[in-house]
């Protein structure tokens, strides 16, 4: 019956449109997974507890530039955006620096009103406080010699723009490296590092071809 075969017809193309749709949507994660958005920045910090209790504050700026996507969108022309991270360090366990009480806070200045300028600290927080959080297990370790490390996970919990975070706000990695023999250490600072804040991977279940076709037969 020529009526029956016109109607399978469709059928099979709606099917194979289907199942491509999922499979470009598969690969689409993948890319995602590759490169998450993150928040990339750069700062310093005048001095490095070496005792329990003593105060760690790292002031910065976001460094993406409109180059690199945020997990929130930027302007990155007439705004500043800065990075305050504060904490305590709780104890030392051989190279190692725990640190607890640890904070994370970006800023946003419109202008900027007042640039942001380490020779003057509240200058990287007189902004509007767009998103705040806290940081983790934060360690920093202190290799023999000029490097350093440092590494955490984010839970955003405050900000006027934490909306926008949707339901993803927590699980964010922190880390990156610094250089206490950096050339580009600021005057009346110790150590700098170039750090980045990542979203958190969603995962994909792995799926062959056979198993994307069976779902529609």
């Amino acid at each position: 019956d020529d009526s029956t075969a016109v109607a399978e017809v469709p059928m099979k193309i709606l099917q194979t449109t289907m199942a491509s749709v999922i499979l470009a949507t598969l690969l689409g994660s993948s890319i995602a997974v590759a490169d998450p958005a993150n928040f990339d920045f750069y700062g310093c910090m005048q001095s490095i507890p070496t005792t329990s209790g003593g105060s760690y504050k790292m002031v910065g700026f976001l460094t993406n530039n409109g180059v690199v996507p945020t997990p929130i969108p930027f302007n990155w022309v007439g705004e500043e955006h800065t990075v305050v991270i504060e904490a305590t360090l709780n104890n030392i366990s051989g190279f190692t620096e725990n640190y607890s009480g640890a904070t994370v806070k970006i800023y946003t200045d419109v202008g900027p009103a007042t640039p942001g300028d380490y020779a003057n600290q509240a200058t990287f927080s007189d902004g509007t406080l767009v998103l705040s959080g806290v940081i983790n297990n934060f360690v920093r370790i202190n290799f023999p010699g000029n490097s350093s490390s440092y590494a955490g996970s984010v839970d955003w919990t405050g900000g006027t723009r934490l909306g926008e975070m949707g339901a993803n706000t927590t699980g964010y990695g922190i880390g990156g490296s610094g250089n206490t023999g950096s050339g580009n250490i600021p005057s009346g600072y110790v150590d700098c590092w170039d750090g980045k804040i990542d979203q958190p991977i969603i995962a994909v279940d792995e799926a062959s071809w056979g198993q994307v076709k069976r779902l529609f037969h």
